[in-house]
């Protein structure tokens, strides 16, 4: 009786641990799919204009302190470079991975900066 009872309920807490660990591994493949298709095709990247809208610091007790940018394509965290180099209403580039969904860098023509982004 004390037996089956530990061994259902020990069922009970596995089901859902293994479920899962099997959602966070595939997750992982994909990504990792994802990032070797990205290697093998040369890089290929898309160029992408954006306009920035504001401008914004937020500091940490626990962190150094992020740079972001909101543009017309979303939030960008970006190094503190090329946060003093812009200024609102500016334009940049933003080049990503093709395949990966990534923003990897971010180009300010007028001052001929390229930054490679933290993700």
């Amino acid at each position: 009786m004390c037996i089956t009872v530990f061994t259902t309920g020990l069922i009970i807490f596995t089901f859902p641990l293994g479920a899962y660990l099997i959602f966070k591994t595939y997750r992982l493949l994909r990504a990792l799919s994802e990032y070797n298709h990205f290697t093998k095709s040369l890089r290929a990247k898309s160029v992408t204009q954006v306009r920035i809208n504001d401008k914004i610091t937020e500091t940490s007790n626990r962190a150094k302190t992020k740079y972001c940018l909101i543009t017309s394509h979303g939030r960008l965290t970006v190094p503190d470079k090329l946060y003093e180099t812009v200024n609102k209403s500016d334009v940049i580039d933003l080049h990503r991975a093709a395949h990966v969904n990534i923003t990897y860098a971010a180009e300010h023509k007028p001052s001929r900066t390229l930054l490679y982004l933290e993700n």
